[in-house]
């Protein structure tokens, strides 16, 4: 996919999404790369709801979902991504390949990144297979860009991750149709964020987070199930 270098530019300065960090693009892929690899849990913000719900007889969302990202042992530059209900590896319900690389596109606003979205063109996945990747299919214009920032009063560096113009068109398997799809991202060490939204033509909710809150997920070493 071929942007026009000014509209990105625009983009980036429009959103005020500049590195607020100043480190080498190679530095900048690796710190980022290693805050996606592993698993990720929201296990906090999910026991969190059921007590607000329970409390304020209230309805909460947020279901209970992990997510593993593994590093393609033959192309750094891949993760292949594997989203999951309550816990569970065999209730997958997304499984994604991401490839990250520099975008030079907003060199001028200190190195920013660009990860592509891949989407398998099978049904059925082979786990563990390290060249997944090449049964997959890019998925147009819904790149997400990463922008480091710096959160002083904990001296931590995070990414924050935006879609072009908010959101993008693709084909939903789910929805039988062609729906928007937008979301908004944020990592680091510890954490990753995730609000991701679909919506049909006339803008009605199909899923995601309704209220637009982030699912919360904690970082971990491994799954506990």
């Amino acid at each position: 996919m071929i942007y026009k270098i000014g509209l990105i530019k625009e983009f980036c300065i429009k959103y005020k999404y500049r590195s607020e960090i100043f480190l080498t693009t190679i530095k900048t892929l690796k710190t980022l790369k290693k805050f996606l690899g592993g698993n990720f849990l929201n296990y906090q913000q999910y026991n969190r709801d059921i007590k607000v719900r329970n409390k304020y007889n209230t309805w909460c969302e947020h279901k209970s979902i992990a997510s593993f990202f593994e590093l393609n042992v033959n192309n750094h530059q891949f993760f292949n991504a594997l989203y999951f209900f309550n816990k569970i590896p065999q209730s997958i319900f997304r499984v994604r390949i991401y490839k990250i690389e520099s975008n030079f596109l907003c060199i001028d606003l200190f190195t920013s990144l660009v990860m592509k979205i891949y989407k398998y063109n099978v049904e059925k996945i082979i786990l563990n297979n390290t060249r997944m990747y090449n049964k997959s299919y890019l998925i147009e214009n819904c790149d997400i860009f990463w922008f480091g920032k710096l959160k002083l009063e904990r001296n931590e560096i995070f990414f924050v991750g935006k879609m072009y113009k908010d959101g993008c068109t693709l084909y939903s398997n789910f929805a039988n149709n062609f729906i928007i799809v937008k979301d908004e991202l944020i990592i680091s060490k510890r954490f990753l964020q995730i609000n991701d939204r679909g919506f049909d033509f006339l803008g009605n909710y199909l899923y995601g987070s309704s209220d637009n809150i982030s699912y919360e997920m904690k970082h971990l070493r491994r799954i506990v199930l």
